[in-house]
């Protein structure tokens, strides 16, 4: 009785060491990664909603959209198209129209609280948006076009964002390889994505620039288009934490979801 007393014993203090030295598998990963990635509730008491988000689960910097150069500006102009508006007219969704010399805005406010306006001697352009874009919605902020040109809202001139120029693949992603330790593990993956539609519409254009030169050191979509084939795939990094409910996909921080609450 004593000898099966001290089995016993001895494989019950087996039990946390196994628990804990376990290792992140790239099947578990994939479930949980996955299973992140679509609507669920979150948070210990589970009344935090998440629309399904894996931190670290972005596009390298070098694939992501450029931060400057991807927009447009409508509305009275006295100056010529730049390399963006002349392609945007080719592809027909933008129009400009010479209303020769006219009234233009000088840029600022005076001290009456108008847009002063003056008379240029050189002649003057309408840039206005074509039906190609499509019927926009309007909303208190802005007006949405449905192919995605995204515009401060009247009166103009006002800005537009240019459509998306590159987009993840959905579901897809590629596990690489896992490093980790006993609590803490890195699993890199690759995440496939495509240039969009309006970007292949976009691009021949972009290879007819010479972005060496000083005059297009703004021309950032140029840039990013002809350093982007049609199709690609992104590094990235997801990190896990060993928990004692198992290991969990966390931030930079050590944060999971389940803090959420």
């Amino acid at each position: 009785m004593k000898r099966f007393a001290f089995v016993l014993l001895a494989l019950m203090s087996t039990i946390p060491s196994i628990g804990c030295s376990s290792k992140l598998t790239r099947r578990e990963a994939t479930h949980q990664i996955n299973a992140a990635m679509k609507p669920h509730p979150v948070g210990v008491k589970k009344q935090t909603s998440s629309a399904g988000y894996v931190p670290g689960f972005v596009l390298a910097s070098d694939d992501r959209e450029p931060e400057f150069g991807l927009y447009i500006s409508f509305g009275r102009t006295d100056r010529q198209p730049d390399a963006l508006e002349a392609a945007l007219v080719n592809m027909r969704y933008l129009a400009i129209k010479d209303e020769g010399p006219g009234l233009i805005d000088n840029g600022s406010i005076g001290s009456d609280g108008y847009l002063p306006k003056y008379r240029h001697a050189n002649s003057t352009r309408l840039i206005t948006m074509t039906e190609k874009a499509g019927k926009p919605t309007t909303s208190a902020h802005d007006v949405l076009y449905p192919l995605g040109f995204e515009c401060y809202e009247a009166p103009n001139p006002t800005q537009c964002n240019l459509p998306a120029l590159i987009e993840r693949v959905d579901g897809g992603y590629q596990i690489t390889g896992i490093t980790q330790d006993e609590a803490h593990a890195k699993v890199n993956i690759l995440i496939p994505w495509k240039l969009t539609a309006f970007a292949m519409e976009l691009k021949p254009y972009a290879r007819a620039l010479d972005t060496r030169k000083p005059d297009y050191m703004m021309a950032e979509w140029a840039k990013y288009l002809n350093a982007h084939a049609p199709t690609g795939s992104s590094p990235a990094a997801i990190l896990f934490q060993k928990f004692d409910d198992g290991w969990r996909i966390v931030d930079e921080q050590g944060h999971s979801e389940q803090d959420a609450n």
